[in-house]
Parts: C-alpha cells; sequence; structure tokens
C-alpha cells in the first residue's frame, strides 16, 4: 500500500493470485471512500492470512462491497462467506465469573457467541458451590457444549466424591462430549507432579471406560504426557492436544496416537515459536480455540477473550482461504 513500483514489484516477485490483487486494490478504493487506514507494511500483500485479517476487521459495509469483487475463482473468497465456527475450548466458569454473573444468558447478551459452537472445558465444581446448576443453566443454550475434568492446577485440591460423583452424572448428558481438561502442567507446579499425575491418570481412564475423548493441558511436560498416554491408551484414547506448544516430533506422535492438534490466540503472538510446527500438521488434524476468557488473540490482545475471536486463529492456520 506504499508506493506503487513496491506494489508492482511485489506482484512480479511473489504474487498473491489475482482475486487478493483485486481485493486488496478495491480495499485501498474503499479505504479513500471511507477515509479508513491502510495497512502501513506493503508487505502484508505476501501474506494471506494478513490480508483476511485487514478485511475482517474492515466495517461490515466495506467487506460487504469488497464481496462483490468479481473473482476468477469464487472459492477465493470463501473466507469473506458467513461460517459457523467451532471454538474448540472456553472456560464458561471463568467467562462469567469475569461478567460477574452465574448466568450464561448475561454471556449470549454480552459476548459475540451468537451462531458460535463453543465447547466449555472445565466444569469442576472450584469456582462454584452447584456444580449441577452452573451446568443446567450452560446446557439451557444448544450452542454449547460440556466436558468435565480437573485441570492440573487444581490437582491437588480436596475435591469431594459428590463433585466426581456429579461428575459422572453429567457425562450422561448427550451434550457432555469429553473428558477435561485435564493433564501436567510442569511449569506453574501449582500442585505436586505425583499427584497431577495421579489425577491425570484416574480422568484418562475414565475416558476410556466411557469412550470419550479426552482434552490434554501440557506444559512443559510432553515427555511425560506422551509416556502416560502411550501406556493408557492401549490404542483406545483419543482427543485434542488443547493450546498446542511442543515441537513437530511430539504433534506427530500424538497425532499417530488418535489426537487433534489444537491452536489457541497465543498462535497471532508475535513471540509465538511454535509457528513452524502449523504448516506441518495436516488440515484435518487442526482444531482451534479462544481458551476464553484467557489468550485473548491480536489484533484484540489487550480485552477480555471471547467465543467470537475464534476467527482470528483460524486466519494462522489456514495456508490459504480455500483450506
Amino acid at each position: 500500500f506504499q508506493a506503487e513500483d513496491g506494489i508492482r514489484d511485489v506482484e512480479r516477485s511473489r504474487g498473491l493470485g489475482d482475486v487478493y490483487k483485486r481485493q486488496v486494490y478495491a480495499g485501498r478504493r474503499l479505504c479513500d471512500e471511507y477515509s479508513l487506514s491502510p495497512p502501513s507494511d506493503v508487505a502484508c500483500l505476501v501474506s494471506r492470512p494478513l490480508v483476511r485479517q485487514w478485511i475482517m476487521n474492515l466495517p461490515m459495509a466495506v467487506q460487504e462491497q469488497l464481496r462483490d469483487v468479481s473473482p476468477i475463482c469464487p472459492e477465493d473468497i470463501s473466507i469473506m462467506e458467513p461460517v459457523k465456527l467451532f471454538d474448540s475450548h472456553i472456560h464458561c466458569d471463568a467467562v462469567m465469573k469475569r461478567l460477574g454473573t452465574r448466568s450464561w444468558d448475561k454471556v449470549v447478551e454480552e459476548e459475540s457467541c451468537s451462531g458460535m459452537v463453543v465447547i466449555d472445558t472445565r466444569i469442576y465444581s472450584c469456582n462454584f458451590p452447584d456444580l449441577w446448576s452452573v451446568a443446567e443453566d450452560i446446557l439451557r443454550h444448544p450452542q454449547v457444549y460440556l466436558t468435565v475434568g480437573l485441570h492440573p492446577h487444581v490437582a491437588s485440591r480436596k475435591i469431594s466424591s459428590e463433585v466426581y460423583a456429579r461428575q459422572r452424572q453429567l457425562l450422561r448428558h448427550s451434550r457432555c462430549v469429553g473428558i477435561g481438561e485435564i493433564g501436567l502442567d510442569f511449569y506453574r507446579d501449582y500442585s505436586p507432579r505425583d499427584v497431577q499425575k495421579d489425577v491425570f491418570v484416574r480422568f484418562l481412564r475414565l475416558a476410556k471406560d466411557r469412550n470419550l475423548p479426552v482434552i490434554v493441558h501440557n506444559r512443559s511436560a510432553s515427555d511425560e504426557i506422551k509416556k502416560i498416554i502411550c501406556r493408557e491408551s492401549g490404542k483406545t484414547l483419543k482427543g485434542v492436544m488443547h493450546c498446542f506448544s511442543g515441537d513437530i516430533k511430539f504433534a506427530r506422535d500424538m497425532i499417530e496416537a488418535g489426537f487433534y492438534i489444537s491452536f489457541a490466540g497465543n498462535i497471532t503472538y508475535r513471540n509465538f515459536k511454535d509457528i513452524e510446527v502449523v504448516s506441518e500438521i495436516p488440515l484435518d488434524k487442526i482444531l482451534i480455540e479462544t481458551d476464553s476468557p484467557f489468550l485473548t488473540p491480536e489484533p484484540k490482545r489487550g480485552s477480555r477473550n471471547e467465543p467470537a475471536n475464534v476467527r482470528f486463529c483460524l486466519l494462522y492456520t489456514s495456508p490459504s482461504p480455500r483450506d
């Protein structure tokens, strides 16, 4: 968006495809018309995710006009069309706590999650005294699914047998779809490691017994998690490596073990160290999540996270719009 010579050089040496060129040129004209500030860096022309992110941040009226730009291949602008997104990992209890409410109705009113399908991954009654009433309130909303588990941060807390019994009751609900989040956190070490491992194994076995997927938390514990999963699986465990951190070998090992790899808002941060891993993972093995209300993605970083922000994670995991 700087010098015309710069734009021509970019097109000649790298190229984006005619659809994106047309969108970008149309966008530049619309910026003039609406007195908008275009991207300051001409390098965004060679990065499809950045182009798409810029488009999605434009006012809706501008986006509507961009959709009318005549494409060579309609699939190339499919990212502009309305789609139903799944946020595969949020924390309803924490979202409600930050909003100062115990009702998911208030969340639906204030957060942009209409039309979204979200999955809550941490119902364990440490933040609320009445697990059942919280879960019932959430499950009144058809776009929300639940999982139950015990986060490694709280593995050492005294959880009553009643809570475990209620978790098992929730597992009978048709929209209680997994076990989690569970796992190991050897970075914070809020719970003793032996306790973390004991709780992790306990829930892995529950998942096998109920034939349900698991949502696994891993921080600085890849080797131990791999060892436990391989020992406990018997080729029957399946699930998700939530908010993935690790190298490509660990990712491939987990995929081989029957797991999906999920990326959260931190994939959009400049200091994200595993960005090269994303391009190595098959698209049909990738999930996206917000981990709301945590890990708000760019360009919303600094504000409270919400399920609608999952679209920014999508931009960083899709190599091209048609994928």
